[in-house]
């Protein structure tokens, strides 16, 4: 009796951690193929619907131009304005927040147009007097937040040097 005890703990707290699991597949699926989740917008990575559950919390992420760009990063939050917008250099395909609320699974690595938060279909913009790859800016939760370039290359996160000064 008591080795069930345990067991029967372990399966409650798991259950709370991940929160309401229902059945999230269609009623048929082909054998042959691992079930898939699917969301509203079909630029998402589908993600497989087998094994365990992953709840993501991001940081406010761009993926774009082969590069990841971050908002808000250690201290470093920018104002910008509509105004410092130029060009649209790309539209956001996905909310990768959004894909893991849905099927609570870790999307995988970000493709351009991948983002935290952005709902697909907002435009993320080149800021006037910054290069492209250092940083881009997009209007969400009524303001315009400015995402720096990451340094690839850094063993912990920063931003590249051009993102920070001219």
């Amino acid at each position: 009796m008591l080795r069930v005890v345990p067991a029967v703990a372990l399966l409650l707290i798991s259950g709370c951690a991940g929160g309401v699991h229902e059945a999230r597949t269609p009623a048929t699926q082909p054998s042959s193929a691992t079930p898939i989740h699917r969301v509203d917008a079909e630029s998402c990575p589908k993600v497989p619907t087998g094994g365990g559950y992953a709840a993501v919390d991001y940081v406010d992420f761009v993926q774009a131009l082969g590069n990841n760009y971050v908002a808000d990063l250690g201290g470093h939050s920018i104002r910008a304005t509509r105004a410092d917008l130029a060009q649209v250099v790309l539209h956001s395909q996905c909310s990768f927040s959004a894909l893991n609320d849905r099927t609570h699974k870790d999307p995988g690595k970000a493709r351009d147009g991948d983002t935290a938060f952005l709902p697909p279909g907002t435009p993320i913009y080149a800021l006037k007097g910054w290069s492209q790859a250092c940083r881009l800016a997009a209007e969400h939760d009524g303001r315009v937040h400015v995402y720096l370039a990451m340094d690839d290359r850094a063993a912990t996160a920063k931003a590249r040097a051009c993102a920070l000064r001219r």
